[in-house]
């Protein structure tokens, strides 16, 4: 039996009403088949080597692709949600938990902080210090769900985290009680508070590479300059 004539008798095309398979094409290589005395065996060996194109392996149409789906803010926001709170692709334990943290002497607050479920309460505060700018000791804790719901108050330094059940995604919301706290006094978020190098005008003037030579020469050269003038024109030489 001839490999292509045997093709053309075991490869049809087939049509019903839920689904449709098309053999448009298969590559066999010569001297292959050795099973003209089965007939089973020679069909299993040829289906085997048919090359569908534009189908599946189970030789099913593939569906087409629709309009792509309107998304709503609210579609936006889960995902987003989904996202941040999904597993990571580092090793962690399955006692670990991520939450946000927010302190209510802070402006800012810090995505995601890592803490083990098996830390009492006394030792998150601890771990909190260096974000949030104050004493364990003046902190006082909410945990909050990820709609900003509370769950409880974290009043008992020995208990220990897990015994809240938190998820990551929560919240640990800080309540600063240190009036003279680092967080309170702004020294954690106010610049102005940082001692900053200020250049005089003498020793900017003995520079030659400031903005203020770089004017004073383009208004010798043309008095109604401004730098509106040069954007547009540097953006026509481009």
């Amino acid at each position: 039996l001839n490999p292509v004539t045997a093709g053309s008798i075991l490869s049809p095309t087939h049509h019903s009403r839920t689904h449709s398979t098309v053999y448009t094409e298969y590559t066999m290589a010569p001297g292959s088949i050795d099973h003209e005395d089965d007939p089973e065996e020679l069909s299993r060996s040829i289906q085997s080597r048919l090359t569908l194109r534009g189908q599946d392996r189970t030789g099913t149409t593939a569906p087409k692709a629709g309009p792509p789906p309107v998304l709503t803010h609210k579609d936006t926001i889960d995902a987003l949600k989904a996202y941040v709170t999904a597993p990571s692709s580092q090793n962690e334990a399955e006692s670990s938990v991520r939450l946000l943290v927010k302190s209510s002497a802070l402006k800012s607050s810090f995505m995601e902080i890592l803490f083990n479920k098996h830390m009492t309460i006394g030792a998150v505060k601890d771990k909190l210090q260096t974000h949030v700018g104050t004493s364990s000791s003046s902190m006082v804790l909410t945990l909050q769900d990820n709609r900003g719901g509370k769950v409880a108050d974290l009043v008992d330094d020995g208990k220990k985290l897990g015994f809240y059940s938190p998820l990551s995604g929560y919240m640990l919301h800080v309540v600063d009680s240190d009036r003279m706290s680092l967080a309170n006094t702004g020294w954690l978020e106010d610049v102005s508070k940082v001692d900053k190098y200020v250049m005089s005008d003498a020793d900017y003037d003995a520079r030659e590479d400031t903005y203020r030579k770089f004017k004073e020469e383009r208004l010798r050269e043309d008095p109604t300059w401004t730098l509106q003038k040069e954007i547009a024109r540097n953006k026509a030489m481009v």
